[in-house]
């Protein structure tokens, strides 16, 4: 049994996923794990589909074993994402390599670029310059072009790049056995259109007219699965349909309480406190806080962030379980192996939390649990969306869908 991990949102499921996976499988995988983000995602954006939706669809292609990232880790910079994603993979005991895509597709560029961004040289730099109002990426990449050299650089201004360099920096972090594996990304466009485009076709066609245009760049199933969501009423979420209850809660927040939330630097806290108090949307917010420093991502994430009261102490604590969502004949294999061997408890259905008479674990789902009854209220007809009634799927039973 040859096993290795992808991290992914599938935020929705294209081709560019199904290559990825393909590509894994003939370096010789047996198994395949996805460490999955859930209803939020790393740039602070709504899932475009539900956990459950994204399991089906992870399991009809080529993914055995899909574990749930938490949405503490999920809605955080990269630096936190990656090293909660491989943490989990690194706890489940039995993954021989993390596999992930980049723009570059050469491990020792990459690897090499994660030995100058930890350089004490350039940190020192940083810091000095950080002043400048400068975004730290932009400062970062210009820095490492004066310092170093330009190609070099240039590995940083790619997104995937930078989330590669991440989880090499988690496993090193670790001193994880589970080995990186870079795959370059295809970006042949008359296959492969990205997540964003797909979501902006959804968003911008009110009657979704042109939604059969999206099926020759989504496998069958994931297609099906999406149309059957947008029918069922579940897709495209609106996110003005969450506004007015952020705003209620970002207004009962002191400046202390904006204060100890991840990502606020350089007195941020204030800015955004005065900017909450005359705040009428939460469109208006972001852009009036935004600047060349802070990004939109990391505004969005700062945004929900303080509307869950989610802490940098509370992003700091690793996950304490393994959620799994769903599985297939492999995957049970893979369940099998790991009961003996996972560093933390493994759940599969909402008694497993009761059992284990945990009130970290317990807690930690309770929030998980408030975030899905969150989300289900951004959706076009509000769905009963209950954790406690949680069972791992299992793909047996599906996949006559």
């Amino acid at each position: 049994m040859k096993i290795c991990a992808i991290v992914c949102e599938f935020n929705p499921f294209h081709n560019g996923h199904a290559y990825l996976i393909k590509k894994a499988k003939s370096l010789g995988f047996s198994h395949v794990v996805a460490i999955m983000s859930g209803y939020f995602t790393q740039r602070g954006e709504i899932s475009i589909l539900s956990k459950k939706a994204k399991t089906q669809v992870a399991l009809f292609n080529g993914v055995d074993l899909v574990i749930d990232l938490p949405f503490l880790y999920s809605l955080s910079r990269a630096e936190i994402f990656s090293k909660s994603s491989v943490y989990l993979a690194n706890s489940l005991g039995c993954i021989d390599n993390l596999v992930f895509g980049s723009e570059s597709g050469d491990l020792e560029t990459l690897e090499l670029a994660y030995k100058i961004s930890i350089s004490e040289k350039l940190n020192n730099k940083i810091k000095e310059k950080l002043k400048s109002g400068e975004s730290f990426a932009k400062l970062r990449q210009n820095l490492i072009s004066e310092l170093y050299n330009e190609k070099i650089a240039d590995v940083f201004s790619f997104p995937n790049n930078n989330l590669a360099i991440e989880y090499i920096k988690s496993l090193n972090y670790f001193d994880s056995k589970i080995k990186p594996i870079t795959i370059l990304r295809n970006n042949d466009s008359k296959k492969f259109i990205s997540s964003s485009q797909i979501r902006e076709t959804l968003f911008q066609d009110s009657d979704l007219s042109s939604l059969e245009s999206l099926s020759e760049f989504m496998p069958k199933s994931a297609f099906n699965i999406l149309k059957s969501e947008i029918n069922e009423k579940k897709v495209p979420f609106n996110f003005k349909n969450l506004e007015r209850a952020i705003l209620f809660q970002l207004k009962k927040l002191s400046l202390n309480d904006i204060a100890l939330a991840p990502d606020i630097s350089e007195g941020l806290q204030f800015k955004i406190f005065n900017e909450i108090q005359n705040a009428n949307s939460i469109d208006s917010l972001i852009k009036n806080i935004k600047s060349k420093r802070y990004t939109l991502a990391r505004i969005r994430r700062i945004i929900l962030s303080l509307a869950f009261g989610i802490t940098k102490q509370k992003q700091d604590i690793l996950p304490n379980y393994i959620r799994v969502l769903g599985f297939n004949k492999n995957g049970e294999k893979i369940l099998s192996k790991i009961k003996n061997e996972a560093s933390l408890p493994i759940v599969t259905k909402y008694s497993d939390v009761l059992k284990l008479n945990n009130n970290d674990v317990l807690k930690s789902f309770e929030f998980e649990s408030l975030i899905a009854k969150f989300y289900s209220l951004a959706l076009p007809e509000i769905q009963n969306i209950e954790e406690k009634k949680f069972s791992a799927i299992n793909f047996e039973k599906i996949q006559n869908l």
